[in-house]
């Protein structure tokens, strides 16, 4: 074991992190793979969205699925509904259905080159590079979001514990308005002036549900929620 201390400033010792030698690294079809999603289903089965499809890991060996319909498919972002895991991709939103084994494109009129999703109820949010959407997964309808946004390439979503819908772009921090049903961008002030853009790339509330952590490129925020 190793351990490493954060510091301070001040070289004030903050937190005490223990490093474990033990963890077991997972290998992909014995080649180096990309991974950019992982996902626990309703299971306990662990999958892993790649830069060459899907796999799934039970715990000795990873295992390819959909290998011909999903074969080179770059999968960002996994969901899980109704026996299906909804699969955000570079070729757009995938489906498949863990009970027979099939995948396929799923029929609703989305964009391609998805990065983040978000579901909850029967509504599917999907951010890719060309916009925000909802996709109501009970009728197929989907309504575009994008107006409003910083920047249309939507790398993170997040609802936090009260309801309110974040997403995260390519240029800036945006909020659902539920009295206009649009977003708005959320201006705060990062404390870098040479800062051209933030990138965030990914969004996660606090254990105490008093603020926002916004990962962005170089650099963690915490933006402080008012009640």
């Amino acid at each position: 074991q190793r351990q490493m201390c954060i510091r301070d400033r001040q070289d004030n010792v903050a937190v005490a992190l223990t490093a474990l030698s033990s963890g077991q690294n997972v290998t992909v079809d014995g080649k180096k793979t990309a991974v950019y999603s992982i996902f626990r289903d309703s299971r306990g089965i662990m999958w892993a969205g790649t830069n060459n499809g899907l796999y799934f890991y039970e715990g000795v060996a990873v295992h390819a699925v959909g290998k011909e319909e999903l074969a080179g498919a770059q999968i960002y972002a996994i969901a899980e509904y109704d026996g299906k895991l909804y699969l955000g991709s570079n070729n757009g939103l995938l489906v498949y259905d863990y009970s027979t084994g099939e995948a396929g494109y799923c029929k609703a009129d989305l964009s391609t080159e998805i990065r983040s999703m978000l579901l909850y109820d029967d509504q599917l949010w999907v951010g890719s590079l060309y916009g925000l959407f909802r996709l109501n997964l009970k009728n197929g309808k989907v309504s575009d979001y994008t107006l409003g946004l910083p920047h249309k390439s939507v790398y993170s979503i997040l609802r936090d514990s009260r309801g309110i819908l974040y997403a995260g772009t390519y240029n800036g921090l945006a909020r659902l308005d539920s009295s206009t049903n649009r977003f708005t961008e959320v201006k705060a002030k990062t404390g870098n002036p040479a800062l051209k853009n933030l990138f965030v790339n990914s969004l996660l509330e606090s254990p105490d549900c008093g603020s926002i952590y916004v990962g962005s490129e170089g650099a963690l925020y915490e933006l402080s929620l008012i009640h």
